[in-house]
Formats: C-alpha cells, structure tokens, sequence
C-alpha cells in the first residue's frame, strides 16, 4: 500500500538543493534536451522513477522552461495499471493552472515495468522522424553496424556495449491518433524482443511535431 502524504510532505518531494535530485534532474535535462533538438516547442517529455515515486514533467509546455514546482509526482504502486484513458494516483500535482500530466504516462509505466528501467525519456527529435521515412514503410527495425558510435551504446541501457562490427538495431512502431494509444505496440514490442534487441530505445514512426509558438510559460 503507497504511503499517505500530508500536503506539505508532498509538496517537499519537488523541492531539494541536490542537483541529482528527480525534480531538479527533469528541468536540466529538458533544457539540454532543448538545446539537442530533442524536445522542440511543448513536443517530449521525461519521466523518472526513485524507489517507489515517480517523477513525471508536465505535458505541452516549453520544456526548456520546466521548474521543479510545474513537476507531478505519483507512486509507482498504482491502484491499476496506467493504461490510456485511466485515472491515475497522484500524490503532487503543480498548484499552476493548465498543467497536465504527459499523455505518455502509460508508455513511461511499460519502461518501469517491463524493462525495470530508472528513467524514460521522450524525444521529438527530427533525426528519427527522417529515419523512418528514409526506410521502407513497414520495416520492423533500424539496423546499423561499422559505426564508431554504436560502442558508446549498452545493451538493455546499463548491459554489455556494443563492439564497432556488432550490428545496432532499434525496433519501430507504427504512430497512432494519441501517443498513450502506442501502449499495446510498445508493450508488444519488448515482450517479443530477441537477445540482440535488448536496446532501451524504440523509434516511433513519423512521429513529430512542428514548433508551435505557445504563450510565455513561466
């Protein structure tokens, strides 16, 4: 059973001097992210999981302006499983109007669970939309070998790198209406994966979003 917080317990769980901290993290890394073209205009988001809490940023706005205060916490022991269209448990939610949680809490829910992953993080990155419409249009995966780069990359995140001769490959969903319905093929995908697949990585089909100009989120 997820533990009962008093108000002012769970508004401290977004506020500490300690740059490792969840809440802290998520406005740094959506700022470089920013900066990368990962996260462009309110598209992306991250999520991180500490313990038995998970840190969530907010969805559809400027991530690169994200403060720890805009940040949701939830407990990770949730009374259903987040699937779309269910109602979740929260134990924080940001006291700033029109903050939503990301739509995308259901797929950070199959990172945590079936690849008992610490983090999930969510790109628009315009590098990946090109890449999938690059390849043919029902190819299962993205395959790469005799890169220098790919020996920077671990299996399953933290496992064995890659050596430069090995072959990288990255599995590919079809895009759907709403990112919180790519939780069935997402989930499908690593239930099925094989050994040389056990990436932490899955690139979505055309998915990408242009840079609107919201109104200054502060």
């Amino acid at each position: 059973m997820s533990k009962t917080y008093s108000p002012e317990e769970a508004e401290a769980l977004v506020h500490s001097h300690d740059p490792e901290h969840p809440a802290n993290l998520i406005c740094d890394l959506c700022r470089e992210f920013y900066k990368l073209g990962w996260v462009t205009g309110t598209g992306g988001g991250i999520s991180i999981r500490k313990d038995e809490l998970v840190y969530l940023a907010p969805s559809g706005v400027q991530k690169e302006r994200i403060k720890p205060e805009h940040v949701f916490v939830l407990p990770f022991a949730q009374s259903s499983v987040p699937k779309p269209g269910s109602k979740r448990d929260f134990i924080r939610v940001p006291a700033k109007k029109g903050l939503n949680e990301s739509q995308c809490t259901p797929l950070f829910w199959n990172a945590f669970t079936l690849r008992e992953a610490g983090a999930c993080i969510h790109t628009h990155s315009q590098h990946a939309v090109l890449l999938t419409l690059l390849l043919p249009r029902n190819a299962p995966s993205f395959r790469i070998s005799h890169q220098e780069m790919i020996k920077g990359v671990r299996l399953g995140g933290n496992g064995k790198t890659l050596k430069f001769y090995e072959t990288l490959e990255v599995p590919i969903i079809d895009n759907t209406a709403q990112e919180e319905d790519l939780t069935e093929s997402m989930a499908a995908v690593s239930a099925t994966i094989s050994p040389r697949l056990q990436l932490a990585h899955v690139i979505v089909n055309r998915l990408w979003k242009s840079t609107p100009m919201p109104p200054p989120f502060s």
